[in-house]
């Protein structure tokens, strides 16, 4: 029985080529982490999941993706430091938020720029948006694409139908200080305060208003002490995939390139699921929520637009030639 046994053993090695040493472990996947602050269960959030599932398979187990969802690893600046040290490598978030640390994402916060969320879209999918990526990259962070548009309005405690009924009114922003000189420019007061903040600061009326997505505030129920959304669209933004650029610089190509098909697959979704169904049901829910939305003019909206249309001009990291490269592709398009 174990010359049967042995032969048995034998024939195995023969044709698999390796020997089976009992209790031989397989190789450890690398860890690396992810951190992405979209509210849970929204397409980013979703779409981030993706990008973990796809790094482990297309790697076939080389990779292992730990993830910190729902703003849960800390602040944009702890998020930015712990990619700067290696602890975080990849980072799915806002650019209004990133662009305090990376000047250069300020482009996208312009309020002057792009004259709706369809131009919007066609530059950052098209051929500027490509040659624009590795100008807003530099040797810290490297940038891998941008997800969805996503426009900003303004959410306020009492009715305000158009901009003059909005003026001097305070109006709480993020920390970006394109988003502060948008507001200040549209003759609003700007209060900059985290968001965790803004909802007491609303209910005790420390501030008049403040400037968000409907699709971002719809889970927070801010409709309980901001009732009405003019839907002023005053500014568009997106989500940066982003990772240290030390770090994407010692990777293979091979790896980079997988890396990168998962990013633009996940994008595709995030993209979809946004289109498709949270844009949709977002606004639904405010207005289930008892939210009045005022919905401006063509003529109202082109005012608020031009009220910032030199905006950009006071922030040298957003350089002239990129705008010039942007109005020309979106005349050409007919866009503008």
């Amino acid at each position: 029985m174990r010359k049967l046994a042995s032969l048995a053993m034998a024939f195995c090695l023969t044709v698999t080529g390796a020997a089976f040493i009992p209790g031989q472990a397989q190789a450890e996947p690398i860890v690396l982490k992810m951190a992405c602050d979209s509210p849970v269960g929204l397409a980013t959030d979703i779409g981030a999941r993706e990008f973990k599932r796809l790094v482990e398979e297309r790697s076939k187990g080389k990779y292992r993706v730990d993830q910190f969802l729902g703003q849960s690893f800390g602040s944009p600046e702890s998020i930015y430091q712990a990619l700067m040290l290696g602890s975080i490598h990849f980072n799915l978030q806002t650019t209004s938020q990133l662009s305090s640390m990376t000047p250069s994402l300020q482009l996208f916060d312009c309020p002057g720029v792009f004259p709706s969320e369809a131009a919007f879209e066609h530059i950052i999918r098209g051929k500027v948006g490509r040659e624009l990526l590795p100008e807003l990259s530099d040797k810290r962070v490297t940038f891998l694409g941008f997800t969805c548009v996503m426009p900003r309005v303004v959410w306020t405690r009492m009715p305000c139908k158009n901009l003059d009924e909005l003026q001097k009114k305070k109006i709480r922003t993020t920390s970006s200080k394109m988003h502060i000189a948008t507001i200040n420019n549209l003759g609003m007061t700007a209060v900059p305060m985290p968001w965790p903040e803004t909802f007491t600061a609303l209910q005790q009326g420390v501030v008049d208003g403040h400037d968000s997505t409907i699709v971002s505030c719809a889970p927070q129920r801010i409709t309980e002490v901001a009732p009405y959304v003019v839907e002023s669209e005053h500014l568009a933004f997106s989500e940066a995939f982003e990772v240290a650029t030390r770090w994407w610089n010692k990777l293979s190509e091979e790896d980079r390139a997988m890396f990168q098909s998962c990013v633009d697959d996940s994008i595709a979704m995030i993209r979809k699921i946004h289109d498709e169904k949270d844009k949709a049901e977002c606004r639904q829910s405010v207005i289930d929520q008892g939210a009045k939305i005022i919905t401006l003019s063509p003529e109202e909206k082109r005012e608020w637009f031009n009220r910032n249309k030199d905006t950009y001009k006071d922030f040298p990291a957003v350089k002239p030639e990129w705008i010039k490269m942007i109005h020309d592709e979106l005349q050409a398009a007919g866009l503008e």
